[in-house]
Parts: C-alpha cells; sequence; structure tokens
C-alpha cells in the first residue's frame, strides 16, 4: 500500500495551502516561510539582510505623501508624451509605407509596358502601338501593304519565304534541309498565324490589329532566338541578323528594350530582362487575341495556353506575371488558363517582408 506524506518542518511553520490565512499571505511572505523550514544558515542570513534594507516610500522623512503625487503627476504627463511619440511612431509608419509603395510603382514602370492607370476602358490601359514603340509600329505599314496585294495575304504575312526561289549557280552548295531552314527561318509561331483568322481587311480598324500581329510574330521570333542566352557576341547589327534581321526596326526596339548593351563585346542579358521579355510578349498577345486595335473594348481570352506553350513559357511565371500587371487570371481544373482586364487598372498591393526577415 502507498503511505501517506506530510512535510516534516523543522521549525512548526507548516500552514495547509487550503486554508484563508495561507491564501491571504503574500509572494515574499510564502517565500520567507519556506526558507525558514528548508533554507541552509547562510540563505536565512541573506533573506535577513534583504529585509532590513527594504526602504518603504512613507519611511521616507516628508516623502511619503509628496513622493506618491510626484509620481503621479509624472504618470500623466508621460502618458501625453507617450501618446505623442505613438503619433509620431504612427507618422513614420505611413511614411515607409508610403516609400514602399513608390518604390514598388517606380519598379514597375521599368517591367511593364507603358500603361494608363485612369482611363476606364480596359482595352485603352496597355495599347499595342505603345508596347512596339513608334518606330517599330510604323515600320509595318510596307509589310501589311505588300501582303494585302496578295491573293493569300494570310500566308504572305506569316510564311513570307515559302515559295522561295535559290539560284542555281550562287546556292548551289546549299542542300535541300539547309534550304527547307532557310524557308521556315522566317515562317511565325501557329498561335500567333491563327490570329490573322479573326481579322477582316474590309473593316477601319483592321490595318491597327494586323500591325500588332506583325509586332507580336516578329517579338515571338526574336525570343525564341535569344532564349535564355546570358551573352549574345558582336556589334549591333551582327546580333540584329542572328536573333532575326527583319524588320530591323521591330529587332532593334527588341534589342533596346530586352538586352543590354556592352559596347562592342556584345549584348547581355539578365533574368530581369528575360522576365521582362515575357510580360511584354503575353500583354501584347492578350490585346490581339481579344480585338485589341480598336475592334474592342473589352480584354477577356479565354485560354493562352497554346501561346505559351510555343514560346515556352512556364505557367506558373505567365500567372504571377499577368496578376503583377493587373490581370485577373484563372486556371481552369485542365490547366487552361483564361485573362481578363477589368478597368481602371488595380494592380496587386506591395509584398512586404516579415518582420525580422
Amino acid at each position: 500500500s502507498v503511505s501517506s506524506y506530510a512535510p516534516l518542518l523543522r521549525q512548526g511553520n507548516y500552514i495547509p495551502h487550503t486554508t484563508t490565512e495561507f491564501q491571504n499571505l503574500t509572494m515574499m511572505q510564502r517565500r520567507n516561510l519556506l526558507f525558514d523550514d528548508f533554507g541552509s544558515s547562510k540563505k536565512k542570513r541573506v533573506i535577513k539582510s534583504q529585509a532590513e534594507n527594504v526602504v518603504s516610500v512613507d519611511n521616507v522623512l516628508g516623502a511619503g505623501s509628496a513622493m506618491m503625487e510626484a509620481v503621479s503627476g509624472q504618470m500623466s504627463s508621460m502618458s501625453e508624451s507617450n501618446r505623442l511619440a505613438m503619433e509620431e511612431v504612427e507618422r513614420e509608419g505611413e511614411k515607409k509605407t508610403d516609400a514602399v509603395a513608390q518604390a514598388y510603382d517606380e519598379a514597375r514602370k521599368q517591367f511593364l509596358p507603358p500603361f494608363d492607370t485612369k482611363t476606364t476602358k480596359p482595352s485603352k490601359i496597355y495599347l499595342p502601338k505603345k508596347i512596339a514603340g513608334q518606330q517599330s509600329w510604323n515600320s509595318t505599314n510596307r509589310i501589311i501593304e505588300k501582303a494585302l496585294q496578295k491573293e493569300d495575304w494570310k500566308e504572305a504575312l506569316s510564311f513570307p519565304n515559302k515559295n522561295r526561289e535559290f539560284d542555281s549557280d550562287k546556292d548551289a552548295d546549299l542542300d535541300e534541309g539547309k534550304k527547307e531552314r532557310m524557308r521556315e527561318h522566317m515562317k511565325w509561331c501557329d498561335s500567333v498565324t491563327a490570329l490573322l483568322h479573326s481579322v477582316n481587311p474590309s473593316r477601319a480598324s483592321a490595318k491597327e490589329r494586323l500591325k500588332a500581329i506583325v509586332i507580336l510574330a516578329h517579338m515571338v521570333r526574336f525570343h525564341k532566338a535569344v532564349g535564355k542566352r546570358n551573352f549574345i557576341k558582336g556589334h549591333h547589327d551582327e546580333v540584329l541578323k542572328r536573333v532575326g534581321s527583319s524588320p530591323y526596326e521591330v529587332i532593334s526596339m527588341c534589342m533596346d528594350t530586352f538586352l543590354v548593351n556592352d559596347g562592342n563585346r556584345g549584348y547581355s542579358q539578365t533574368k530581369q530582362l528575360r522576365d521582362k521579355r515575357v510580360v511584354y510578349l503575353l500583354i501584347l498577345y492578350i490585346l490581339v487575341a481579344s480585338g485589341g486595335g480598336g475592334e474592342s473594348d473589352d480584354v477577356r481570352v479565354g485560354s493562352i495556353n497554346s501561346f505559351m506553350n510555343e514560346c515556352e513559357i512556364p505557367l506558373r511565371d505567365a500567372m504571377m506575371f499577368l496578376t503583377q500587371a493587373g490581370f485577373k487570371v484563372k486556371k481552369g481544373v485542365d490547366g487552361t488558363l483564361s485573362v481578363s482586364l477589368n478597368a481602371p487598372v488595380e494592380f496587386p498591393p506591395p509584398i512586404r517582408p516579415k518582420r525580422g526577415s
């Protein structure tokens, strides 16, 4: 059997903890009782010395009520100063918040194509003409006018070298495989070619849409030619021929926007510039696919997956970049990515680092 245990107190100071007397003891009194019964002689002397050195306010001559009043007054004034200090901290916090928001705004302007935050028409937030730049935009006039004179104007635009003839003497060293690759060189990707079928050349807005499609097609060619290379050797015109020489103004715009000129050594590319190129491509494709160019004020595309796949754009990147650009992005159960844009545009708030990180 288990016998009951009762503490053996040398000084006889044991007080049952259930009694009112024990409940009314202060922590100091309980501590003293404990050391009185179980403490060593040295510890008891220390406790006694501490008790003798305690000075009560009321024991200070003329200081009792006066000190309490002074402390009370100090607490009142400290409360006011604390309030003012907290207001100052709050104002500083707002300034820091504004600074973070301003930094994000500046970064957004550097990363995204030009945008209008005040327009109430989704199709006017981003404009194909501003994405391309004035020179690139104007350079497509001759390409479109020449193509529209052909019976199959769509093929003339999307596969200009299909029927290219080769000189039997000058090109004698070229085998059939090389010739076929040269014919395919200027061919558009399927998702961009498909956009031509939605264009009615008799409509007033057709030419604007065709310009945007031509710009997009050659930006995609540039995107594929450059890929993820960190450096491309050569001066401007050498690099331009390597990444798609025609039209000159469009490829030059891409080089100026998405590459860094390292002088005569060549052109370099950072991850940030690669991401910027991707977001330009995505936005321009969405604008054209939803009727951008004056045919519709709506910006809405049911699926951008075919374009993403041809440009080898990861789904996660597309979702992240378009969300940062103010688009509403929805992923279906089958992985289909649909996007829309509302006006006025609303950008997501800054992602603030966690405190202490």
